[in-house]
């Protein structure tokens, strides 16, 4: 996944909880990839704490709830950990 564009190349399967809708688009998720805007299944867009940049972090516990990721900010170069809830 690229931090700048989103753009992603998908490999073999995601290990990540399973959930019915994408949580960038809200589109239903029936497979790895959201047909609509091709986020993949475990993957989230978030804003960075810092400077509000938005780019896609890996969040495997998405699915429960749960937002745990690390963001390094393309834009300002800050790094962010969202310590796990499970």
């Amino acid at each position: 996944m690229c931090p700048r564009c989103n753009a992603t190349q998908v490999g073999g399967e995601a290990s990540c909880d399973d959930y019915e809708a994408c949580h960038a688009c809200k589109a239903p998720l029936d497979a790895l990839v959201c047909t609509r805007c091709e986020l993949p299944r475990g993957w989230a867009l978030v804003g960075c704490p810092t400077c509000g940049a938005k780019q896609a972090v890996h969040a495997p516990h998405l699915g429960s709830g749960c937002d745990v990721f690390n963001l390094e900010c393309v834009a300002c170069e800050t790094s962010f950990c969202s310590l796990c809830i499970c």
